[in-house]
């Protein structure tokens, strides 16, 4: 009965992690944005969402003071 019991637990333990980590598989998939580093110097260092270019070089204006053009 034991050994029926642990089965169980664990085809349902195996069946729950599939089920947990599919949709967010999907939901990473639809979303464009990255978490980038975004380095001025050596020791000045930021973290940015960037979801398009336009974001990239908005970041680089604002945090580094560099203008970047198309």
């Amino acid at each position: 009965m034991k050994n029926i019991v642990r089965k169980t637990m664990f085809v349902l333990a195996f069946l729950g992690l599939f089920t947990f980590a599919a949709p967010k598989q999907v939901k990473a998939a639809d979303n464009p944005c990255h978490t980038i580093i975004v380095c001025c110097s050596e020791n000045d260092c930021h973290y940015c969402i960037v979801c398009n270019l336009g974001d990239l070089q908005a970041a680089y204006e604002v945090l580094c003071g560099i203008h970047i053009e198309d």
